[in-house]
């Protein structure tokens, strides 16, 4: 897709409630289960530990559950520490 009658790109957001959000999803979900990917469910990344140009890490913030001792707790993961 593009603007103003090809002069640019648009940017485009899908949500997984449409027929092509969701296939994306499955794509997705499907390509980093090949991969070995792992999944932190509940925490939001706010930043990417970048080196050399290659994604070795994020920092995630763990969302704010009422029921929870410690909320928003901010952490850096990576692979390493996950496995521990």
């Amino acid at each position: 897709m593009t603007t103003r009658y090809g002069e640019g790109v648009a940017q485009l957001t899908c949500a997984a409630a449409d027929r092509t959000g969701h296939a994306m999803l499955h794509a997705l979900y499907q390509q980093s289960l090949k991969h070995n990917a792992m999944f932190f469910v509940e925490y939001f990344v706010l930043d990417l530990i970048m080196q050399e140009g290659v994604c070795r890490g994020v920092v995630a913030s763990r969302g704010y559950y009422p029921d929870r001792s410690s909320p928003n707790s901010l952490r850096s993961l990576d692979r390493r520490e996950a496995k521990e």
